[in-house]
């Protein structure tokens, strides 16, 4: 979508799945997981020349990937070992592939993402299938010196790291009967986090822009998912679409 005349283009155009894209940081390329050939697996498409190439193929269900800084490595989400989801690393060619959390054999690992500089990986931990269990974690991208950054009795899931400062958005709520805000905070584990968001419904999917000013998320206050857009403080909050169906998973390009 340009944001200026709300015009939108179909980049994938298939009659499956086609979800939660991230795009390197140089703009060039974008990941995504699509169900297209029966199951879920990564794609990469080539956003200059609209080439599209599958990077995983197994027996299990491949999701979230995300590109590191720089570009070189894709963090990704499989069930292939433990039907469960464990974070799985490849190069961006898809060569490579292999998992960095083989000890947690109990809990789904998900949704990872790379830290600002790229030495780190955040993701969410679910315990017992119980999505009120979800907590955030870092470790090293080869799996070691894994640490719990959120500590509540409430789901913490969704991490957007800024490419300004390195700031973490997620998705958590007050309590367990409140809805799902935005919240904003740093890696160290300790540091209370500060909500940014605080409109009627539930608000889920924080993506920074390029800069670190502003945040794109999705938001059902009207009934459906919408796209709302605001700045990194969480003032001047706006309504980007309106419709019947489900927008999802926004992203922006550099």
């Amino acid at each position: 979508m340009d944001l200026a005349t709300r015009q939108t283009i179909n980049l994938t155009n298939s009659p499956k799945d086609d979800m939660n894209p991230q795009v390197s940081t140089d703009g060039r390329y974008m990941v995504f997981y699509s169900n297209r050939n029966g199951d879920n697996d990564i794609y990469k498409l080539d956003l200059q020349t609209s080439e599209l190439t599958q990077l995983t193929k197994n027996t299990g269900d491949d999701y979230d990937p995300s590109f590191s800084p720089n570009g070189k490595q894709i963090v990704f989400k499989s069930t292939r070992k433990d039907k469960l989801g464990d974070i799985y690393l490849m190069n961006a060619d898809g060569t490579n592939q292999h998992d960095i959390t083989t000890s947690h054999k109990t809990t789904e690992e998900w949704d990872p993402t790379f830290s600002l500089d790229g030495s780190k990986i955040i993701f969410t931990v679910r315990t017992n299938n119980d999505h009120r269990t979800d907590e955030l974690y870092v470790m090293n991208p080869d799996g070691t010196d894994r640490t719990q950054i959120t500590h509540n009795d409430v789901a913490d899931w969704y991490p957007a790291i800024s490419p300004k400062d390195g700031a973490m958005l997620f998705i958590s709520t007050e309590g367990k009967n409140t809805k799902e805000d935005i919240f904003r905070n740093n890696l160290d584990g300790v540091t209370p986090a500060i909500r940014v968001a605080n409109i009627p419904g539930n608000d889920a999917d924080p993506a920074w822009d390029f800069s670190g000013k502003h945040i794109i998320f999705i938001n059902d206050q009207d009934g459906d998912y919408d796209l709302y857009l605001m700045d990194a403080n969480g003032n001047e909050v706006q309504k980007i679409t309106d419709t019947t169906s489900d927008e999802l998973s926004p992203i922006f390009l550099p």
